[in-house]
């Protein structure tokens, strides 16, 4: 009997050490979770201010973005590759702000 008194306080013991583990795996996953999500979070304000800075550092980009916006068929060819490009990078940002 004191061998089965025994064997059960282990698997008691066993079984509550497990539940600890799991319950410390839970609070690592979490804090693990928040960590990246700011870490994308400030990637995507970075980049945003990066795009904002190049808009206000160079005067021709930021004429033809609102040109482009308002007509695109006034552009040019290279005119019309830079906005898709520029405008594919900023809907990108977007879009991954929005899943996230």
């Amino acid at each position: 009997m004191t061998s089965d008194r025994l064997n059960w306080f282990l698997t008691v013991a066993a079984n509550v050490g497990v539940v600890i583990g799991l319950g410390f795996l839970g609070v690592e996953i979490r804090q693990n979770t928040l960590a990246t999500q700011a870490t994308l979070h400030l990637d995507l304000m970075s980049y945003g201010r990066e795009h904002a800075e190049l808009l206000l550092s160079d005067d021709s980009l930021a004429e033809m973005v609102l040109r482009a916006e308002k007509n695109p068929d006034e552009l040019t060819e290279l005119e019309r590759e830079k906005f898709i490009l520029f405008t594919s990078w900023r809907m990108g940002v977007w879009e991954t702000a929005y899943l996230n």
